[in-house]
């Protein structure tokens, strides 16, 4: 059967085995006929990109307070007090060398190279790991997630767990009879920053597992959650988790 990419999906598949390549290709480079800034500049974009990553990481963690208290300051509830701002991180340092952009295409040609050398083999590729997995067929999954709501900060949030999986596709009705994408969210939970209706309304949320931008499993339980025309720190007091299973 053939080989599925070797390149991984998600960042942080990537990122490992940039470094990964870094880290072994120095017993390999004389034999494929690799000149030493060309290593260089491979650790370079190794060591940059988890730089980049890992502050990413940070930033979109927050990001997200960020939105939650620009949403609780706008919408309430509260108790009277002033909630403390969030802490914005500064990058780290100090900064590896800074790399221009294209580090996935340079790797893949760096590959490419590699592979048409002569003194090339399976179990080199092996060891940098850029031979990707035989591709058999997946069975269809029986999984499916289980998703709850709440109200945070005048916004309704999904909850979720990964329970090993990559992404959730998570779809909404907003009362309109018909589901559409809202999101595919890679780190629970998610805040949906639609804003609630003037007049009360139902919206209803489902979602299932996705692995390489495909859907995998079953579709969640259905939750519904009843927003807006109600008084916001009533409601939100009285809304707990446990009210928004299965219907």
């Amino acid at each position: 059967m053939p080989n599925s990419d070797f390149i991984p999906s998600s960042d942080e598949g990537k990122a490992a085995l940039f470094e990964r390549f870094r880290d072994t290709i120095g017993s390999y480079a004389t034999t494929l006929g690799l000149v030493p800034v060309e290593v260089a500049d491979q650790a370079d974009d190794a060591t940059w990109f988890r730089y980049l990553l890992n502050h990413s990481i940070v930033m979109r963690d927050c990001g997200s307070q960020w939105t939650s208290f620009k949403n609780l300051i706008l919408n309430g509830p509260g108790d009277g007090g002033i909630p403390a701002t969030p802490a914005t991180s500064a990058p780290p340092s100090p900064s590896p060398t800074s790399m221009p952009p294209g580090i996935l295409p340079r790797f893949r040609e760096l590959c490419r190279r590699i592979k048409a050398a002569s003194p090339y083999t399976d179990a080199i590729g092996e060891a940098l790991g850029i031979i990707g997995p035989e591709h058999t067929p997946q069975p269809q999954s029986t999984t499916a997630p289980q998703i709850k709501l709440r109200l945070n900060g005048g916004r309704v949030e999904v909850l979720w767990t990964k329970d090993g999986h990559e992404a959730l596709e998570i779809q909404v009705d907003r009362g309109t009879g018909t589901f559409s994408l809202l999101a595919i969210d890679t780190r629970p939970d998610y805040i949906d920053t639609e804003p609630l209706p003037a007049t009360a309304a139902k919206w209803s949320y489902r979602a299932t597992y996705t692995q390489d931008a495909q859907r995998i499993g079953q579709w969640s339980n259905v939750a519904e959650i009843t927003v807006g025309g109600v008084n916001p720190i009533r409601f939100h007091r009285s809304a707990q988790p446990s009210q928004h299973g299965d219907h």
